[in-house]
Order: C-alpha cells, then structure tokens, then sequence
C-alpha cells in the first residue's frame, strides 16, 4: 500500500495506525468521513476508557437499554467469547484495571504498588436481549471489549463504505485490517511488521489478500510494569491474569477481520496447541515464538518475493 497512491489515505487513531484504501479514488474523502464517523460512534458506544461511554454507562447501571452500534459490538464480542470456546472473554475489563491498565494505553503508570488479581465471571452470564435492545451485566462487571471492538469496526467501516460509495475498500486499524468489495487486479500486498522494536530489526512479510480480513495479535508491544512484573494485555479469564503465551506474534487470516483477531487473541491462550487448531478451524496463520521462529500453518497466503 503506497502512501503516495491517490486511493490511500492515512492518519492515527486509538494510540494506533489507520489507513484506509479504496480502488476509486474518486471517492476517498467521501470515505474518509464514513470511516470517521465510524470511529467516532465506536468510541462512544464501547471505550472502557470514558465513564461517559455508553459501555461505561451499562456497566455501572448493570444493563439496560442499548443503541443499535453498542448492540452490534456487544453480539461481535459473544461472536468471539463463542468461537474461542470462552478463551476471549470480554468480561477482563476488571482484570485488566486491577493489573494497571486503567487509562489509555500510553498514559499507565508503572506502579509499584502489589498486582491484586481480579478473576472474572464468565461472558455467559452477561444477557442480551435483541428483541429488547437490551442487555443485563452481572454486578461490578467490566466489559473490555479491546479483543473484538477494533476488529469490528474496521469490518462495519469497509462494508459500509463499499455499500454506499462506488469503490471496493481496506480499512485497517492498528494491524487489524478489513477488505469489502473490489480489489485491484491481483489483490491487495499487506505487510506483517514483527516487533521489531523489541526484538531488533525483523524483516517485513508481505502477502496478497483479495478479500476477508487478517489481524495481528501481540504479547510484546501493549506492555507494562506493575509490582515488579512485566505484564502484557491479553488476559487469562481463569486466573485474571496475562496469559503465559509462548508466541510473542500471531497473524492470523480468516473471513472477517472479526474472525481474525478472535483466532490471533485465542492462540496465545491455546499455547502450543495454537498451530493444530488453527489448521484444524480452516484458518491461515502465522506464528512468531519467543525464539523468533516463524511458522506458517494452514491456509495462510503465500508470501510476496
């Protein structure tokens, strides 16, 4: 994807990379702006980080009526509680603050203070009721929907842009990256970046994809201290604490970028048993361990020269 390219435009959003690419240049501020909008009611609807959310809202009132954007994200987060088989549970939110991660990723304090593991209930205790708009929350329960909100939005934004302009459309955000309708002739070349920032200079992988979705997900980049412990984000809901994954990369490439980041967040909690499953789901993937061995298993595409 050129930066220099009429059809791309890029920008920040979340503490994280965006680019949008449609293949009718015409209409790229036209999808900038749906894109946007997007973004926007996302935010509202499901940041953990504002009281002011409507998430945030629900949570503390225990449920309640819901808007039609914060439903949807909440059915895309029973989505990957259900195909993980329980591993991605959206119910961490309060592990996660216990452990320090209680503020935008980039403003955590690296306190000394004991780590306090909070275990959560299970997301099957959560009720929703879409023909109520409704839903109910078991008490002090917090939802983080940080394993499936980003990966859907980027999903809903290329639909909708496809929908409603005349061009097919890659929106990604922060690694985790959508396509809907046309793509160029021969597909879209994406490049997997590793951490290279923790691990020294990695050499950049490219694939080509012509539809569907690939997410990336990471035990080494949303890291931090607490009470003398190196801690990362993605949560065992058994222990409430960081799962002890033994890849620090896994990308993942299925028919939704929903579906992606659902499998790439449910690998580093499946352990070594990851690869088989993945291939076993009819899922491409990638894995980095904590070697820096890489292993392709699956349906993942092969690789751009």
């Amino acid at each position: 994807m050129d930066g220099d390219d009429p059809g791309v435009w890029r920008s920040s959003v979340w503490g994280t990379g965006l680019c949008l690419v449609v293949t009718n240049p015409a209409v790229l501020e036209q999808a900038r702006e749906l894109l946007v909008d997007e973004l926007n009611a996302a935010e509202a609807a499901t940041s953990r980080f504002s009281q002011a959310s409507e998430l945030m809202e629900r949570c503390a009132s225990g449920g309640g009526s819901i808007s039609e954007v914060l439903m949807d994200y909440l059915l895309a987060a029973r989505r990957g509680y259900l195909l993980s088989q329980g591993l991605v549970d959206p119910c961490v939110g309060a592990s996660l603050i216990a452990l320090g991660y209680d503020r935008d990723f980039d403003a955590i304090d690296p306190a000394s203070t004991p780590i306090l593991p909070v275990v959560p209930p299970p997301f099957s205790e959560v009720s929703i009721d879409v023909e109520r708009s409704s839903c109910t929350i078991p008490a002090g329960t917090i939802l983080d929907l940080g394993a499936t909100a980003k990966a859907h939005c980027a999903d809903r934004a290329a639909r909708k842009i496809t929908t409603l302009l005349d061009t097919g459309a890659l929106v990604e955000i922060g690694g985790d990256l959508s396509i809907a309708g046309p793509v160029p002739e021969g597909g879209h070349i994406v490049g997997i970046v590793e951490s290279a920032r923790k691990f020294g200079e990695v050499p950049q992988v490219s694939v080509t994809l012509a539809g569907g979705g690939m997410a990336t997900s990471s035990s080494v980049v949303r890291v931090w201290a607490k009470g003398g412990a190196r801690l990362h984000h993605l949560i065992n809901p058994l222990t409430g604490r960081p799962a002890k994954t033994p890849w620090r990369q896994v990308t993942v490439a299925a028919g939704s970028c929903l579906d992606a980041n659902v499998a790439a967040t449910a690998a580093h909690l499946q352990g070594d048993d990851a690869p088989q499953l993945l291939a076993q789901a009819g899922l491409g993937a990638r894995l980095v361990d904590s070697t820096g061995e890489v292993l392709e298993v699956g349906t993942w595409p092969k690789a751009e020269s």
